[in-house]
């Protein structure tokens, strides 16, 4: 009987968790909707209660209520939510643990390093600048590959942002590098993703164009924020486009075409653009360099750079204020492959011995990844994946400061009145979910007696009832009732 309890409970669960989810409104207290729950549940689970005629009603009742509250949770708070500070610097943001925020003295920089996030702006800030900066596109694979286009970089001044309500932000990952593979339909490299502020149609950035790989139908790379380096071709094949994104308006843009490659025998990637410079063209068995990111931000570069502190390479990647450098090319055994773009640019794979596959753009720096390098038959390279991209945001550092005992007040007055409001909270939902076990009494008086009409039959004689068994004739003097 246990493992037929237990069966049960189960399937009980999954039905309500169909009921709840195709009527949700119905889970609301009010006495037509719980009907109409009622009946919805009578519906799908009576065939289920015949096939366990002997179950008690006090443990039907008991199983029943077991799995409506397995079904109703309260909702969780999401615990990465919450205020991030520096200095006199402070703002709230949807996940804690992908942002930082730093203090310049003039300045607050807020920066988002992976996937979705949403900033709301502090009392008195009505607009922010931007510098969103997109993935970067991966390497070509398998042999002579193109180096990967880095992420657009896009600027913007005074966007317009609220303290009574969140803006969203996305940090689009770099794309993947080709497979060690001749079979162009596998070794093809990915596209950097885009980065945005508000949505992907408000404020974008584009991702870098991929590197192209060798035995790909496409040969010249991807376009993209910055377009992909070109591979190996019988004949001239052009670096890929730089094509940036048009949402934003009054947006100042960085991106530009990768490096190709001439033709005929020259066994050897093209370079992907740089936010700041061309890819460079590859020529005679020589791999091209990926062009060079962009310094025109390196104030923003060197703000934020204490609390990137934390991201593998990027302090080193990213000296001088660059970023946004484009893939290096691959090439053959007599070389390594080329140099990566200042600003987090991967370098073609280095062969000779050493790994053939390309390096990676380097993390929240938009870099393209390297192209993959050739040695002979069976010794092949994958590329290197672009580097993920980066939102930052600015705004001016409040010109009316608190104290710091005025700052902990304020906090602690917050803090307080956030912890009340959430058991107020839970304590309404509790209320409102055992208000809801009456009702299932008597949703468990409804499915016993739909129950009982489908296993039996119902004899009367005067007001005296009895049931036999479906299919059997009544007592004598009893009357079958349909």
């Amino acid at each position: 009987m246990n493992e037929t309890v237990l069966a049960f409970s189960k399937q009980i669960r999954q039905i309500l968790w169909v009921v709840r989810d195709s009527n949700p409104q119905h889970l609301k207290h009010g006495t037509d909707n719980f009907h109409q729950l009622n009946f919805n549940i009578v519906t799908q689970l009576s065939p289920q209660i015949i096939r366990i005629p002997k179950l008690g009603s006090g443990l039907l009742t008991f199983i029943l209520i077991i799995s409506l509250l397995s079904i109703i949770s309260l909702p969780k708070a999401n615990a990465a939510t919450g205020t991030i500070t520096a200095g006199n610097c402070s703002i709230t943001v949807g996940e804690t643990t992908t942002a930082v925020i730093t203090d310049s003295g003039q300045y607050c920089y807020v920066a988002f390093r992976s996937g979705a996030n949403s900033f709301t702006a502090p009392s008195g800030v009505t607009s922010v600048d931007l510098l969103v900066i997109a993935g970067g596109g991966g390497g070509g694979g398998g042999a002579f590959g193109g180096g990967g286009g880095s992420g657009e970089i896009a600027t913007l001044t005074n966007f317009t942002v609220s303290s009574s309500s969140s803006t969203n932000v996305s940090v689009g990952a770099g794309g993947g590098g080709g497979s060690a593979s001749l079979t162009g339909s596998e070794n093809t490299a990915n596209a950097g993703e885009s980065s945005w502020v508000g949505s992907n149609t408000t404020f974008t950035a584009a991702g870098g164009g991929n590197g192209a790989s060798f035995a790909a139908a496409n040969r010249s790379g991807g376009d993209g924020g910055s377009g992909g380096g070109a591979t190996e071709s019988d004949t001239p094949a052009a670096g890929a486009l730089s094509v940036k994104s048009t949402f934003g308006t009054g947006a100042i843009r960085y991106g530009n075409n990768g490096g190709s490659n001439p033709g005929g025998s020259n066994q050897a990637g093209g370079g992907g653009g740089g936010a700041g410079a061309t890819g460079t063209n590859s020529t005679s068995n020589i791999p091209g360099a990926g062009g060079a990111g962009t310094n025109a931000f390196s104030t923003w570069i060197t703000a934020i750079s204490s609390a990137m502190s934390s991201v593998s390479g990027w302090s080193t990647a990213t000296t001088s204020g660059y970023i946004g450098g484009g893939g290096g090319g691959g090439t053959n055994a007599a070389r390594a492959g080329a140099a990566g773009g200042s600003g987090g640019g991967g370098a073609g794979g280095p062969g000779q011995g050493a790994s053939r596959n390309g390096v990676a753009g380097t993390a929240n720096t938009g870099g393209g990844g390297g192209g993959a390098t050739f040695e002979g038959d069976g010794l092949l390279g994958a590329g290197g994946a672009g580097g993920s991209g980066l939102v930052v945001i600015r705004y001016l550092v409040p010109t009316t400061l608190n104290t710091s005992a005025e700052n902990a007040e304020v906090a602690r007055v917050a803090a307080a009145n956030a912890e009340a409001a959430r058991k107020a909270k839970e304590q309404r939902e509790l209320t409102e979910i055992l208000a809801l076990i009456p009702k299932i009494g008597e949703l468990t008086l409804s499915l016993g007696e739909t129950t009982r009409s489908l296993y039996s039959t119902k004899c009367v004689k005067g007001k005296t009832t009895k049931y036999v068994k479906k299919g059997s004739k009544c007592p004598k003097g009893f009357v079958r009732k349909r």
